[in-house]
């Protein structure tokens, strides 16, 4: 025979699994989402380069050779030039600084002599 104590218990014990069920379903929702965000995050902190940031930097680069371009390698001072110079080519993405027209640049040229080969 059932006592209503019995009864009551798995109520509470049943109730208690969907609970839990639940929790994990939201830590799961939860985890995800700020994976998404932590994302989304760490692409708005890249730069994004458009087709005419490149040939501008590429341009400017190539125009600006002999102020201290010494066997293809620029100072960082030219990078940092560059940097202003596209400035108002921005589209998205972060403001390119010296760093990232350095980085740029030397994708380029790995580009251009993979091309080549």
């Amino acid at each position: 025979m059932m006592l209503a104590t019995d009864h009551y218990l798995e109520q509470v014990e049943a109730h208690r699994q969907r609970v839990c069920a639940q929790l994990l379903h939201l830590v799961k929702i939860l985890t995800k989402t700020s994976e998404i965000m932590a994302e989304e995050h760490r692409s708005a902190l890249r730069a994004r380069w458009s087709d005419p940031e490149i040939a501008a930097m590429v341009d400017y680069l190539h125009e600006h050779r002999s102020e201290g371009a010494q066997g293809g390698k620029f100072k960082q001072s030219a990078f940092n030039a560059v940097a202003v110079h596209i400035q108002p080519l921005l589209v998205s993405g972060k403001a390119k600084d010296g760093s990232s027209v350095k980085t740029k640049f030397s994708q380029v040229c790995a580009l251009h002599f993979d091309a080549m080969d």
